[in-house]
């Protein structure tokens, strides 16, 4: 998988932390985030089902998509199986990730950074972003 170093990147802080624990210190702005990510996520699989459904095409144009895992032209059923499994995995490393991850610094002192929060930021612009390039190009909705 092209995304894996990612993934583990995002991880070591984890993996540091001795007294870490799946979920440990999960959140009610957590759920939020999550859940914000999830519904951005579900508008971008409907425009990626109404897009499959024509075969990606429409306004008398042929148009690729741009998610790599998917394809330029995946079908419905590759679409209705990976954006949910996507949509779980997110969900998983969120939760694998750690809340909090202190670094030390000489100039600065303690810098606290929170893993899990910008796991769940970067892939929320990402659909937003997503969803709004998908809009612009004419893509609707459709289960």
């Amino acid at each position: 998988m092209k995304y894996t170093w990612v993934i583990i990147l995002l991880l070591i802080p984890a993996l540091a932390n001795a007294e870490y624990k799946f979920a440990k210190d999960w959140s009610k702005a957590d759920t939020a985030w999550e859940c914000t990510f999830l519904a951005i996520t579900a508008v971008d699989w409907m425009q990626t089902r109404w897009a499959a459904e024509r075969d990606f095409y429409w306004d008398g144009h042929q148009h690729d998509e741009n998610n790599p895992f998917l394809g330029s032209r995946p079908s419905v059923g590759k679409v209705d199986t990976l954006i949910p499994l996507g949509m779980i995995a997110h969900g998983v490393v969120a939760a694998a990730l750690p809340p909090k991850w202190e670094i030390e610094d000489s100039n600065l002192g303690t810098i606290n950074i929170n893993p899990r929060r910008i796991w769940q930021c970067v892939w929320i612009g990402g659909e937003v972003t997503a969803v709004g390039i998908n809009y612009s190009a004419g893509i609707r909705w459709g289960f």
